[in-house]
This record gives C-alpha cells, structure tokens and sequence, in this order.
C-alpha cells in the first residue's frame, strides 16, 4: 500500500453562500478587533509574548495555518524530521502573532528600536546613498518583525518610508 503523503492545506475559499460569508467575516474582524484592543490594555513586555503564545496554540492551529506551515516545510525541505517542522512551525505561528501586535503599537516598537544596532553588508553604502539624497531600495531577508529594521533606522534618526511618491 502507498504511503499517503502530506495533507494537503484546505482552500480557503467557502463555499458557504455570499451572505453568510458577510455575516461570518463581520464577526470574525470584529473578534479580532476585541482582542487587539483588549491586548492593547497589556504592558508591551507582557502584551508581545501574550499575542504570540495565543497565535501558536490556538488561533493559528484553528486557522489551519500550522498544517499549512508543516506542509511548505515538507514540500522545501522533504527529509525534515515531523518534531523539527512542527517546532519551525510553531515558531512561525509565535512569531506571527507577535508582529501583529508589535504593529499595532509603533511607538513602543520604536523606543524599543533606539537600541537596536543596525550592521550588515550594504550599510555603509545605504548611509552613502542616503547621504547623497539617491533613492533607496531594500530587498532583505529576516527573522522576526519585517518593521524591525526600518523601526531602528528611524529610532537612528535616519528618515525612512515605505513608499515616497514625488512630482516632477
């Protein structure tokens, strides 16, 4: 008998008719706008583990999203042990949870930031180009919180922004 090989993540596009799919999105953003404005009452340091721990064991699970997490680990990496990709995913569910809310307070992120010390290759030719007033474009890889980086950039007094538009 053939093995059955991972399972497959389940669409997330209902099927339920448009009306209730209304009624079920409305609830569900308004759960969620509950619980980030109850964890907005948290102190940073508490609300950041909080959000992340619940992300990990109960939203992201409910989700489907550490199914989907463990099938793309096993889809790139094929010979990942089960224990290792469901830590990976874990983590990433962790993570999740805890960059929403880090998001939601960027004031706190920012204070946090002034501490944060920016390294790294490109960054003496990031200073040159911001320096001589030429456009910047980053393209980079991370672990953990994508505003990180631009978060310490301008803690650093460096201006940043996600899109500058100009006129001619």
């Amino acid at each position: 008998m053939a093995e059955a090989g991972p399972r497959k993540p389940r669409s997330i596009v209902s099927r339920e008719p448009q009306q209730t799919r209304r009624w079920a999105d409305w609830l569900l953003d308004r759960a969620f706008r509950i619980l980030i404005w109850v964890s907005r009452l948290l102190p940073y340091r508490a609300r950041v583990p909080a959000l992340g721990a619940l992300d990990e064991h109960v939203l992201g699970p409910q989700a489907g999203n550490r199914r989907r997490a463990i099938h793309q680990l096993q889809f790139i990496w094929p010979n990942m042990s089960e224990p290792e990709a469901r830590r990976i995913a874990s983590a990433v569910l962790n993570n999740t949870g805890r960059t929403l809310i880090e998001n939601y307070d960027t004031q706190s992120l920012l204070s946090r930031a002034k501490d944060w010390p920016l390294h790294g290759a490109g960054l003496d030719a990031l200073d040159k180009a911001r320096a001589a007033g030429r456009p910047i474009l980053l393209i980079t890889g991370h672990f953990g919180n994508y505003e990180a980086g631009r978060g310490a950039q301008v803690a650093g007094g460096k201006e940043t922004s996600r899109h500058k538009h100009t006129t001619t």
